[in-house]
């Protein structure tokens, strides 16, 4: 089994905010946003290597409503993208 990457997936209160303060101020660059306009529940900014997503409470409430409870700042899911788990599984 290979580790390709781990990618934080953190609960915030507003996404455009966050996803604004990545940019103007630690240079990140949007990558993807759901929806693609208005306000969004999800999204990802890079730079370089790094990619770090961030999904609006409301929304990340809906998969896991444990976190509806929880505070913002501190709250996340990581998604790992890994090569041969089916390997691994068997």
């Amino acid at each position: 089994m290979k580790f390709i990457n781990i990618t934080p997936n953190l609960m915030v209160e507003y996404v455009n905010k966050t996803v604004k303060f990545y940019e103007d101020v630690l240079g990140f660059k949007c990558d993807q946003t759901v929806p693609e306009s208005g306000q969004y529940e999800w999204a990802s900014v890079k730079s370089g290597d790094v990619e770090i997503m961030f999904q609006a409470r409301s929304s990340l409430s809906v998969d896991f409503p444990a976190f509806q409870e929880l505070p913002t700042g501190g709250t996340l899911t990581l998604f790992t993208r890994l090569e041969g788990i089916q390997e691994l599984y068997d």
